[in-house]
């Protein structure tokens, strides 16, 4: 009885055995190489975003110093109420207007032009030029404290990240790191905060697809697993 002989490499001639793993090898380091290129475009997302983030942060503050350098508004805005909650509200240091009740007035005012009920005053409609002043108050004020400037710089660097975003998804990833870098990306445009479970929206609303729900239920785990959320870095 001939003896049953198991596969082995002597069945498998050297030079395939050498081509295959130099091209296992070439592949790996093209991978390696592109992702490279990808973990440094990372590096820049990294850098970028902290320096929008800081841009934000003075955008903010120089706003709330021209909300604090602004005109009070006049006496017969400080003195409007509806249902008992005021027009204004001082907080801060600065008048902050309550949108719930302004758009309330701008409701009344319209509903009073439009549709004719002149038969009686529209105190809502008296408000409206000491409204227009009140807000072009802001823009002198945004001047005065270099808000539109820190606006215009966040803007700026708000393009600069999205672009080395829009960058990283035209590349491909190789490695984990390389993976990691365009979730990473992806967690960033989105801009998430710490309760906006988009994903999470996703994967259970049934109105996207098993495939779609699946796709992203994935993703969602791969931005934990790799710690790349929006908050990281």
């Amino acid at each position: 009885m001939s003896e049953r002989r198991s596969p082995s490499r002597r069945g498998i001639p050297k030079g395939a055995v050498v081509a295959s793993a130099a091209g296992a090898l070439a592949k790996m380091a093209a991978a390696d190489q592109a992702d490279a290129n990808l973990l440094a475009l990372g590096r820049e997302l990294e850098a970028a975003w902290s320096k929008e983030q800081a841009a934000i942060e003075e955008a903010d503050r120089l706003a709330n110093v021209a909300e604090c350098m602004r005109e009070a508004p006049a006496d017969v805005l400080l003195a409007y109420h509806r249902d008992g909650v005021p027009l204004f509200r001082f907080e801060a240091g600065a008048y902050r207007i309550n949108l719930a009740v302004f758009a309330h007035v701008k409701d009344l005012e319209r509903v009073w032009r439009i549709c004719g009920f002149r038969e009686g005053p529209c105190p809502e409609a008296a408000l409206l030029p000491y409204l227009a002043t009140w807000r072009a108050g802001r823009d002198k004020a945004w001047e005065a404290s270099g808000t539109f400037a820190a606006d215009e710089e966040r803007e700026r660097l708000s393009e600069v990240r999205a672009d080395l975003c829009n960058r990283i998804v035209a590349m491909r990833a190789g490695t984990v790191a390389g993976i990691a870098v365009k979730l990473r990306a992806l967690a960033i445009t989105r801009g998430d905060g710490p309760d906006d479970d988009w994903i999470g929206d996703v994967v259970t609303s049934p109105g996207f697809s098993t495939a779609e729900r699946a796709a992203f239920s994935t993703l969602r785990d791969a931005l934990a697993i790799l710690g790349v959320g929006g908050s990281h870095g």
